[in-house]
């Protein structure tokens, strides 16, 4: 089976996020790792607390807190690095 990476670059998200995540914890096929750039702001922490949560609950979910929000298109970048 092949595995293959999901990208989500995260920003200041709310409830599509976990929307997002949960459907992809409801698919069958289990061969997949999901990478997730976080570039939120400190105000947005528990953006960052969430997906903590989430990868400290299965090995498949890979996240990192960015330095610096590097718009859409940077922090999809960071997400390739992952």
């Amino acid at each position: 089976m092949p595995q293959f990476s999901i990208i989500i670059p995260v920003y200041r998200v709310e409830e599509y996020l976990e929307k997002c995540v949960d459907s992809i914890l409801a698919q069958t096929y289990k061969n997949w790792e999901l990478c997730l750039a976080d570039g939120s702001d400190d105000a947005h922490a528990y953006v960052g607390e969430y997906c903590k949560r989430l990868a400290a609950e299965d090995s498949r979910i890979v996240y990192q807190k960015l330095a610096k929000n590097e718009g859409i298109s940077g922090n999809t970048n960071e997400c390739y690095k992952l």
